[in-house]
């Protein structure tokens, strides 16, 4: 028997997978935590939480299985916050996550300068807010000394695969969304280290399956684990859900309804002709797909902050079940989802979300479908952001936790148009980075082989004609909020 470990470090929990060599998922602990938010915008989390976090999730998931038998590990996690390592491997300050939207301000000027660039003009779409280059300015301009400590730069996963084996490395998807990254050299770019004033800070860059190294002996004791266990270098979330979704091959797209919500579709090229982000997912020397991801930056943290904040409940579902089919499409109440700004559709950061129509009539029941609705909306804006670039997409594999509400899945089916297909095995971050883990240790000769095993489609949501209209007429409604809200967006 061969076991592997998927470690998925997310924006509010760590999930952990124990993974049996033939793809069947074993055992999962799940570890919540905070994120600091010391002023307005500001996002952060101290990479020693997840750490910790790991180390005990890791040891709970082996209680009653043979630790002998893992023959590696796979991180995931979220894609862009950044982690600042001083010389001897230390956090220098909290992580700025990819959420966080402090750097605003700089923006603009550093995307004039990247245009200004001839070699990497193309890169312009890529510099946003949580992006490593605009978070490295801005430590640059309002932390000095903590700049001039800085000797590594990583995100999540690298981070838990340096303390895992004391290796620093990243992957091409993490590298390609750090706007740091040259698609046309597939190297870190010079012009862009120039451009932001940084040396040789930033990591080897390794393919996805690559084994970087083996987890440290003194660590491995700790964790009841054998010292020869493999570590790959793993990969972003998204790209690792691509994977669990089957959906590493051109012509497929996947919905992926967690924190955020993000539509992402392997295609053969890179495209810069709008602000949907390139991924390079180099899987292995001979796969690479380019992953286009278009984002809403707030989705199922929108439910999470309307369930748990506003109306103080833990239960989901009862707070959907009063919900009538009857009201689906008939809502009087809108929802604008952008809680944590924009960057794909309206390129906003300072924008915020709101509710639209409230009357003393309003029910509990009705603020609740709105959200539900509004994040559907955000996202029938990104799939038009892909039809702009002649990009369509028909069909769409979902995942994430927003996933698991059967009623939010016929709202957005009907939103968008296209049907939904669930699949019939857990299909998230910490799955796909399993498999990969199996792959990379040479379980398998190829990563298709282990989806084909193990991912297909379990139930399907299909648009239906009558609550379709009903939703292009709300969406409609809804497209014109941004046009008469953004000069009140500015100042509030």
């Amino acid at each position: 028997m061969s076991y592997y470990i998927g470690v998925d470090v997310g924006t509010s929990s760590v999930k952990i997978l124990l993974i049996n060599e033939v793809g069947e998922i074993i055992n999962t602990i799940a570890k919540e935590y905070e994120n600091i938010s010391p002023a307005t915008g500001w996002r952060e989390q101290n990479p020693e939480v997840w750490f910790d976090n790991v180390s005990l999730g890791i040891k709970e998931l082996m209680t009653g299985y043979e630790s002998h038998e893992v023959d590696g590990i796979g991180v995931t996690g979220q894609m862009h916050t950044t982690v600042f390592l001083d010389k001897e491997g230390k956090s220098i300050r909290p992580a700025i996550l990819w959420n966080d939207t402090r750097t605003y301000y700089l923006v603009d000027e550093l995307k004039r300068k990247v245009k200004d660039t001839k070699e990497i003009s193309y890169l312009k779409g890529i510099v946003s807010t949580g992006s490593h280059a605009a978070n490295l300015l801005w430590m640059k301009e309002n932390e000095k000394e903590n700049f001039n400590k800085i000797n590594r730069v990583l995100t999540p996963k690298d981070y838990i695969v340096y303390r895992l084996t004391g290796c620093i490395a990243t992957d091409y998807c993490d590298a390609s969304t750090s706007a740091l990254f040259d698609f046309k050299q597939r190297t870190w770019s010079e012009k862009m280290k120039e451009i932001i004033g940084i040396g040789d800070i930033l990591p080897d860059i390794k393919n996805s399956s690559d084994i970087v190294g083996v987890i440290e002996e003194d660590l491995a004791a700790k964790l009841n684990l054998n010292n020869n266990i493999k570590v790959i270098a793993g990969t972003g979330d998204n790209a690792a859900s691509s994977i669990s979704t089957d959906n590493i091959r051109v012509g497929s797209a996947t919905l992926s309804l967690g924190t955020s919500g993000v539509i992402f579709v392997p295609c053969k090229n890179s495209n810069f002709k709008s602000r949907i982000k390139n991924i390079l997912f180099s899987i292995s020397e001979d796969h690479t797909v380019n992953l286009m991801q278009g984002t809403v930056r707030s989705a199922a943290a929108c439910n999470k902050w309307w369930i748990e904040d506003i109306l103080g409940s833990k239960d989901f579902g009862a707070e959907q079940d009063n919900i009538k089919a009857d009201n689906l499409g008939n809502n009087n109440l809108l929802f604008f989802p952008h809680l944590t700004g924009d960057k794909l559709v309206y390129g906003d950061t300072l924008i915020k979300g709101s509710f639209l129509g409230i009357s003393i009539d309003t029910t509990r029941e009705q603020m609740t479908q709105a959200v539900l609705e509004g994040v559907a909306f955000a996202l029938k804006d990104v799939l038009n952001m892909y039809k702009s670039i002649g990009i369509n997409i028909d069909g769409v594999r979902v995942t994430g936790g927003g996933s698991k509400s059967d009623l939010w899945i016929k709202i957005i089916s009907n939103v968008l148009g296209i049907t939904l297909k669930k699949q019939s095995s857990y299909a998230g971050p910490g799955y796909g980075v399993g498999m990969l883990a199996m792959y990379g240790c040479g379980e398998y000769g190829s990563i298709q082989e282990i989806i084909d095993m193990n991912v297909c489609v379990k139930e399907k949501a299909e648009p239906e004609i009558l609550l379709t209209r009903l939703y292009e007429e709300k969406y409609g409604v809804y497209k014109r909020i941004y046009p008469a809200l953004k000069d009140i967006f500015e100042e509030i």
